[in-house]
């Protein structure tokens, strides 16, 4: 079966968009009320605990990309018994993941204290808190997280964005209404497992309504098997790496500097997280589609659809860049009081590390879709490598400008060149220097846009709303419009803008079809 890969990859942007709004509005409400309320320790303690069970995750070392790899080629053949094996084997591997993961997680539970430096709040039991956490993780190896892996290989994201939109609406809800009539903490966290066990229950049965004929049974052959262990066995190490970079800093920042800064640090984070939200968005909607163009399109098609895609991240890194860097002040300065801003220094390397690792997205998305995960074995190895010595460091000498930049160095001298490398030699084969080359025009762009954003912004001192107003206007034009001036003449633009006007007209076919 070949895909509709635009039209499904729209209605995934789409939809997965309007999940993104959900939540980051109301979580951000509900961390507004945390800080003000009950304080920042308590947004420490979150992160802290969160970063404590993405390292638990490891466990389950790359077990869903994999299968959903695995998947791409039966849905291109139509092979419902492959599919059927495939889910079952998924199935079976992820209840043991959870198993690991309890067991695991029970173990890390008596060195807690040693990971807060200074007081946590009096009202809190560490322990309690965290098995509420755990069992939030747990759950969703138990009951059902592995039938997403459909929506994802036949690239309907926007049906689970959709059903985690009306679930987590209604919880964020709730919530809400918990932490203003009540003030603890206890029974707000206590909808984060109820949240993940509707959810995995429903997109159970939505899958099952959609997929009739895919059902859990049936035996993966020892050469299927074999491809997927080599794939595993090439992600174990991807899987630390992204470990390393989205933990080691919150736990390093905590152990070191207590929660207090955690919660400050985390501010920032969470905004910048939210973006990339939007942008994983984008990356989650179109990699099965991706990966169903590499199954049935040519090299040159391929590389071709690389390169509009690299350009509209390369496009909306840069003008992302520019609004962190101007607005994040004035932000947080009128959303939490100026007592909890972070240096500027800080500020700016946590724009390069944004930067730098989102520009490296679409070649890590290409290499996922192709299944490189055993080319790309040592890489992330000597990423995790150098980011985990670096930030620990730093972490002791330096204050939170060293955790940062510790990690976008390893992003640029090791992980950009050596992921670009093995995506040409194993699969575009020709045209590296060609992307290093553009990499860096892009960079330098990237580099001039955000500087005279943020000259233009530093001329007029206002009011924090009026600033956050002022800037936001001067970053939705300077970078833009150099970004236009300088590409509109490029192929990759008119292609892109040929995409666009593609997609509008196979809507308008559909409605006068209606």
């Amino acid at each position: 079966m070949k895909i509709d890969k635009t039209n499904r990859a729209v209605k995934n942007i789409v939809f997965g968009s309007i999940n993104k709004v959900v939540t980051i509005f109301f979580p951000f409400i509900i961390r507004t009320i945390i800080i003000k309320y009950l304080g920042t320790e308590y947004v420490g303690l979150n992160s802290l605990f969160s970063a404590i069970l993405n390292v638990l995750n490891f466990a389950e070392l790359g077990i869903g990309s994999a299968i959903v790899f695995s998947m791409y080629k039966p849905i291109a053949k139509d092979d419902n018994a492959t599919i059927n094996a495939l889910l079952k084997l998924y199935r079976k591997i992820y209840r043991v993941i959870g198993l690991i993961v309890l067991i695991c997680g029970l173990t890390v539970m008596p060195f807690l204290p040693y990971l807060i430096s200074g007081d946590h709040p009096a009202d809190i039991n560490l322990y309690v808190l965290y098995s509420i956490y755990l069992l939030n993780t747990v759950i969703g190896y138990f009951f059902f997280a592995y039938r997403s892996s459909l929506l994802s290989a036949y690239q309907r994201n926007d049906v689970s964005s959709n059903i985690n939109t009306i679930v987590m609406t209604l919880i964020y809800i709730c919530q809400i209404i918990v932490l203003a009539l009540f003030k603890n903490y206890y029974v707000y966290i206590i909808f984060l497992p109820l949240s993940t066990l509707i959810s995995n229950i429903y997109i159970a049965v939505v899958t099952k309504k959609m997929f009739p004929n895919i059902k859990e049974e049936g035996i993966v052959d020892k050469k299927s098997k074999g491809i997927i262990k080599k794939q595993v066995a090439g992600l174990i190490n991807s899987k630390v790496c992204n470990i390393i970079q989205g933990s080691i800093d919150s736990i390093c920042i905590s152990a070191f500097w207590g929660l207090v800064t955690l919660g400050v640090y985390n501010n920032y984070y969470y905004i910048i997280t939210a973006i990339q939200g939007f942008l994983t968005v984008f990356y989650n909607s179109i990699v099965a589609g991706i990966g169903n163009a590499i199954e049935t399109e040519s090299i040159e098609f391929n590389q071709k659809l690389f390169n509009k895609i690299y350009f509209i991240y390369a496009w909306l890194s840069g003008f992302c860049s520019a609004c962190f860097l101007c607005l994040f002040q004035p932000f947080v300065s009128a959303w939490v009081g100026s007592e909890n801003l972070l240096p500027m220094t800080v500020v700016i390397c946590l724009v390069i590390q944004f930067y730098t690792g989102q520009i490296n997205s679409v070649v890590i998305l290409y290499k996922e879709a192709k299944g490189l995960w055993w080319e790309d074995k040592l890489r992330p190895l000597f990423v995790s490598l150098f980011n985990l010595v670096g930030t620990v460091i730093s972490s002791r000498y330096l204050f939170l400008e060293g955790v940062v930049i510790s990690t976008f160095l390893s992003q640029i001298l090791i992980s950009t060149p050596f992921s670009a490398h093995i995506l040409y030699k194993y699969y575009f084969k020709d045209g590296e220097w060609k992307y290093y080359l553009k990499q860096l025009i892009y960079l330098l762009i990237s580099a001039v846009s955000i500087a005279l954003t943020y000259f233009i912004c530093s001329l007029i001192s206002l009011s924090n709303i009026w600033q956050i107003v002022f800037n936001f206007a001067v970053c939705l034009i300077v970078p833009n419009l150099i970004y236009l001036l300088l590409f509109f003449k490029t192929q990759e633009f008119k292609d892109v803008i040929e995409l666009a006007k593609r997609y509008i007209n196979n809507l308008r076919s559909k409605k006068q079809e209606k």
